[in-house]
């Protein structure tokens, strides 16, 4: 278990390192433990929660931001969907993409069997997608 943890953490650092951008946007601030860790700077549309609504500036201020670093794709929670960040991403003609906050379980991930490393695995393929716009 604890060599499959290092291999996962290994392969987030990688992908990270080798990106050709640190900048994610999300739909919400969910992902400062990556930040911190990896070095990924994450753009919010909103704050820590999903249901906290962004003011109008601060909402221009994530178009521009967003635009401002060539963002092509909007990552979304697979358990919150944001209309207001569904708004931002028309905005911008970006992609949506998801990723895994492992917050919950679904069933079908358990039909799927799926665990924290397959889902972690996918969570990295989508940044790597992400982080080489």
């Amino acid at each position: 278990m604890k060599k499959n943890l290092e291999a996962l953490d290994q392969e987030f650092a990688d992908t990270v390192n080798q990106a050709s951008t640190k900048e994610i946007l999300v739909s919400h601030a969910a992902y400062g433990y990556w930040a911190d860790r990896y070095g990924i700077e994450q753009l919010s549309i909103s704050g820590l929660s999903p249901t906290q609504e962004p003011s109008q500036s601060q909402l221009k201020e994530a178009v521009e931001e967003s635009k401002e670093h060539k963002i092509k794709y909007v990552i979304f929670d697979q358990n919150v969907t944001s209309k207001v960040a569904e708004i931002i991403q028309k905005e911008l003609g970006a992609e949506p993409q998801t990723l895994h906050n492992l917050e919950s379980v679904t069933d079908e991930d358990i039909k799927n069997k799926q665990d924290y490393f397959t889902i972690m695995k996918k969570n990295i393929e989508t940044l790597r997608k992400v982080l080489n716009n």
